[in-house]
């Protein structure tokens, strides 16, 4: 038993620790760490990027949604288009631009036309994840048979025409 008690007084003590240590890093004080904060309320979160990275990184990139503090502290001022939109207005923007889509095709949903969705929803999910995973959980029965079957059967016979970058793990 004493053993024991000494193992959970060092874990303790190793947690006080680290806690101190990334106290410091979460602060601000880790050197070239920059921070955001992806909804207000929450807690800023460490990013060990800045500048073009973040913008080729769909998993931190907010396009416009970026305030000005942030494009400040991330190195991002020139390199998004001056005014800041909010989640909900690009969003919006998406689903308009998608619409459109919709509208051009005369003949109603076809292969091509499924396949052209795809492929819009595709460049979302490779610039900004966040949106593109909002966009489906708002739209989850109009986007299912696009990202799922039948049109990812499609996708696969086409895959070599339609491949932009990898994702995840390929074997």
């Amino acid at each position: 038993m004493g053993n024991y008690s000494r193992q959970m007084r060092l874990s303790s003590a190793l947690m006080k620790s680290l806690r101190s240590r990334w106290g410091a890093v979460a602060a601000g004080n880790a050197g070239g760490a920059r921070s955001f904060t992806t909804t207000e309320g929450h807690r800023p979160t460490i990013v060990h990027k800045r500048s073009l990275d973040i913008l080729h990184d769909p998993w931190f990139n907010k396009g416009t949604a970026f305030s000005m503090t942030e494009r400040d502290r991330l190195d991002l001022r020139g390199l998004l288009p001056p005014n800041v939109m909010s989640p909900e207005q690009q969003i919006e923007r998406f689903m308009a631009d998608l619409k459109r889509l919709e509208l051009s095709a005369r003949d109603g949903p076809s292969d091509p036309y499924n396949l052209a969705k795809w492929r819009i929803l595709n460049r979302l999910h490779d610039r900004n994840e966040t949106m593109y995973y909002k966009v489906l959980i708002d739209n989850i029965e109009e986007y299912a048979p696009i990202v799922y079957t039948p049109t990812v059967g499609l996708v696969c016979q086409k895959y070599s025409g339609l491949f932009r970058r990898p994702r995840g793990d390929v074997f």
